[in-house]
């Protein structure tokens, strides 16, 4: 929480479950790795996963310190260092219609100046130490960008090769052309409920395609588990029913 938020501001909570999220994505990968051992030798071991040291290991801040001294302070949507000379802009500023992100390339701030019309940005103090300029960075990149649509932006920002994306809300998100152009979000017929929209696969695997189906109904595979799974008989099944047990 130390480094998220506005720096003016007090340390924000991220949504979610960050620390079950990341404790659970270490066990997976302890538990891959127990296996495999297993397989290699018989024998099978004890996995511990540490909530509490996930999120000490996820935390983007402890390698800096550890090894240069470098504190990471709340820096908004900004990169979060303190090394002035550090590359820039990373940050979300808005535009004529909505939020763009804005992220250095590689090559330097020549097809950002390009872009944006403004030839100040390749001038110092800029080039030597961009990141700490960066408010003064950001007041030179509004004028041009309060002109532009997100999309246009970003669209003109693509065609030089810089890694520019939109702040995309959810209607947004449905009607975005990657999305479309792969089929992610798909229709499913739920029963009581009609036509829903929704996610599709997480991942798309040639040889094992994702089907859609509709979620199962409260009860629906009762009867298949009691019988299929349990072994109950239909007179048990009637005698565990009758005395409200299922």
């Amino acid at each position: 929480m130390s480094i998220t938020g506005r720096p003016e501001r007090e340390p924000l909570k991220a949504p979610g479950n960050l620390g079950q999220y990341q404790g659970g994505l270490h066990a997976a990968a302890g538990i891959m790795a127990a296996l495999l051992q297993r397989e290699r030798t018989g024998r099978g071991q004890l996995v511990d996963a540490s909530i509490t040291e996930a999120l000490c290991y996820s935390a983007s801040m402890m390698g800096p310190w550890l090894n240069g001294g470098d504190l990471f302070r709340r820096a908004g949507s900004r990169h979060n260092t303190s090394n002035t000379h550090h590359n820039y802009p990373t940050n979300v500023l808005p535009c004529k219609d909505g939020w763009v992100h804005l992220h250095y390339p590689a090559s330097g701030n020549e097809l950002i100046a390009m872009l944006l019309e403004e030839p100040r940005l390749l001038e110092e103090p800029f080039v030597s130490e961009p990141r700490g300029h960066a408010d003064e960075f950001d007041a030179l990149c509004l004028p041009w960008l309060s002109q532009h649509g997100k999309f246009d932006i970003v669209a003109r920002a693509q065609d030089l090769r810089l890694p520019f994306t939109e702040v995309l809300d959810p209607l947004e998100l449905l009607e975005d052309p990657q999305h479309i152009q792969r089929g992610y979000f798909v229709q499913v017929e739920q029963p009581g409920l009609g036509t829903l929209r929704q996610v599709g696969a997480p991942v798309q695997a040639s040889a094992t395609p994702w089907q859609v189906a509709p979620a199962p109904r409260l009860g629906e595979h009762n009867g298949r588990v009691f019988s299929e799974l349990l072994g109950l008989t239909a007179p048990e099944i009637a005698v565990l029913s009758a005395a409200g047990v299922i």
